[in-house]
């Protein structure tokens, strides 16, 4: 989870064509409710699917994580992304595929059995369709898929942290956009400066650049003590929390293979992250600095709310005043 943004067509990366032979497939994905309160149909769905994977062995603990590991080496590229979505679906749920109206990029989209468009939960089943992706391609990967990340990050909480000891580094799935490579969380820097090198040749040929974000799993997994470089990325999605929210299958393929650049990387990136100067409470919306308090952002354009105002500045209450959203 990150703040939102509104899709602008200048924002486009420059991406391959998604694949037509992997359409039927990702809308199998995308047609699954999945609830922080009830995520058992995805779970079943990822069960099956990586148990048809050769050389994949995983595990779901107490947590409803599931810790999944490919093939066997000395150390392994690791991803996460987050197994519910915010929305519900009392009336029904139907993916499917249209066109944006102002770039004409093919998207996918959600509406219930009355044909009223609703969110078709791209945070975070684009993350989850590219560690898909990637335990199908890539012969070494561990990855997590956290449980009710969207109510609390429960999952990244209670992950056993033995899991990510031979891992190179951590990388969440679970931003929107096209671009960003999230390296700085809560004023903190998140990659070691060799893993910063490392990767920027990556991020420059595929159009991201590094930035600052929220809280999403791998943040959390990393302030409990993770010694290693993380990261979280773009991966297509738009409108999120919202009933408008669509995903660019462009830029969710472009979201993979800069994933798969990423599985190349050999070393283990080891970093401890400063010690923060704010204290987290378990309700992530409260952020202390010192003294001084930080408040909520604005879940469209992300900036910084004044005191005492919620979930969306006045600027974006204006310019978007006929979409639905719900607060963070």
């Amino acid at each position: 989870m990150s703040a939102a943004n509104m899709y602008k067509k200048e924002n486009l990366a420059v991406c391959q064509d998604f694949p037509d032979v992997l359409i039927n497939e990702t809308l199998d994905v995308f047609n699954i409710r999945s609830t922080s309160n009830n995520e058992y149909f995805i779970t079943q769905y990822i069960i099956n699917y990586i148990s048809k994977i050769k050389n994949v062995n995983f595990e779901m603990d107490d947590y409803g994580n599931i810790l999944i590991t490919k093939g066997l080496a000395e150390s392994y590229p690791c991803f996460t992304a987050h197994l519910d979505t915010v929305h519900t679906y009392p009336n029904g749920l139907h993916a499917k595929i249209s066109q944006h109206e102002e770039t004409g990029h093919i998207i996918i989209v959600a509406e219930d059995k009355n044909g009223k468009q609703i969110g078709v939960g791209g945070d975070d089943k684009c993350g989850i369709w590219i560690i898909l992706r990637l335990l199908k391609t890539q012969p070494i990967l561990k990855a997590v898929l956290c449980s009710r990340e969207e109510s609390g990050a429960d999952g990244s909480e209670n992950v056993n942290l033995s899991f990510f000891k031979n891992c190179r580094y951590l990388i969440g799935i679970d931003r929107w956009g096209n671009n960003d490579f999230v390296t700085n969380y809560n004023f903190c820097k998140t990659i070691s400066n060799r893993f910063e090198q490392s990767i920027n040749p990556i991020l420059k040929k595929f159009a991201y650049s590094h930035t600052h974000g929220l809280m999403t799993d791998c943040f959390i997994i990393q302030e409990r003590g993770l010694n290693i470089s993380c990261a979280n990325m773009s991966c297509g999605y738009y409108c999120h929390h919202s009933t408008q929210e669509f995903v660019v299958l462009n830029e969710m393929y472009h979201a993979f293979l800069l994933a798969t650049e990423l599985c190349k990387l050999q070393d283990i990136y080891r970093y401890n992250i400063p010690k923060p100067v704010y204290k987290y409470q378990k309700s992530y919306k409260n952020w202390w600095a010192d003294t001084q308090q930080y408040n909520e952002y604005c879940i469209y354009c992300g900036k910084p709310l004044a005191f005492n105002v919620t979930g969306i500045c006045n600027d974006c209450k204006n310019k978007y005043k006929d979409i639905d959203y719900l607060e963070i």
